[in-house]
């Protein structure tokens, strides 16, 4: 599992897997909007044509996570 950081959009990535092909993931769940559940900003599932899960994304990344995390995360912008 790796954390990928975009400082300047604020978005994080938790990747449950090690390295997923470019356009595995075939379907994307919107927990905010597809669950109505009342979160602190947008957390989106990435799942491949079999349901597995691919990754996690955050935004905004402060309101999800420690900046301790986020400061270990690979930066990407």
């Amino acid at each position: 599992m790796r954390i990928t950081y975009d400082k300047q959009e604020d978005i994080a990535y938790i990747y449950f897997v090690d390295h997923p092909e470019p356009g595995s993931a075939a379907n994307t769940y919107v927990l905010t909007e597809d669950y109505n559940l009342d979160l602190k900003g947008d957390v989106n599932l990435d799942a491949d044509k079999n349901g597995k899960l691919l990754g996690l994304e955050l935004y905004p990344a402060i309101s999800f996570l420690d900046a301790e995390v986020l400061n270990k995360a690979e930066i990407i912008g």
